[in-house]
């Protein structure tokens, strides 16, 4: 009921915040042009536009997309989630984290247990099987997915692998400890 109201709600307030209106026809969704010309066919389950990206997610058969404003697939309907960050996307499929770029192209595959992104040296720290391992910000490896334990101090890696304790640089080079 109250997913109902929400797109009541959303449907009567739609045309005074942009020109398009999502419309419902047999209980699908899309979406029309201020002059009611169809901009996303009448076939989703679920259509709501993100103001932030000038987007709109949708979700057919529980699966989840992402229209650009004029209704083109930037991302298929084929994903579990989609968390819009800042330039990129994050996805899930099949439980497995992924990350897209603005453009809807795979930056980093959907084959990660988890995906976190540290600002302080513009990295992505993933997580495959407990162990843990780092990417560059174009989705390149700079440590493999094999340490349990990775800290970032002073410009280098430093990664725990059982009882064996190692140090990188930030290209990924393993560096001695006096360096």
């Amino acid at each position: 009921m109250r997913h109902l109201m929400l797109l009541l709600i959303a449907i009567l307030l739609s045309p005074l915040f942009f020109a398009q209106t999502i419309i419902i026809q047999n209980n699908k969704m899309g979406v029309t042009d201020e002059d009611g010309d169809i901009l996303i066919s009448a076939k989703y389950d679920n259509i709501v536009y993100e103001a932030r990206s000038n987007t709109y997610r949708v979700v057919l058969n529980g699966k989840k997309g992402l229209l650009d404003e004029d209704g083109d697939v930037l991302i298929p309907v084929i994903y579990d989630d989609i968390e819009i960050r800042d330039n990129t996307y994050r996805v899930t499929l099949n439980r497995k984290k992924g990350l897209l770029d603005e453009d809807g192209d795979i930056l980093i595959p959907a084959e990660y247990d988890d995906i976190a992104y540290q600002a302080k040296n513009n990295t992505y720290w993933i997580t495959l099987n407990k162990k843990k391992g780092v990417l560059d910000e174009d989705g390149d490896q700079i440590l493999p997915c094999e340490f349990d334990k990775i800290e970032f101090k002073k410009d280098k890696y430093h990664a725990t692998k059982g009882k064996q304790k190692m140090i990188f640089d930030e290209d990924g080079d393993e560096i001695d400890e006096d360096e």
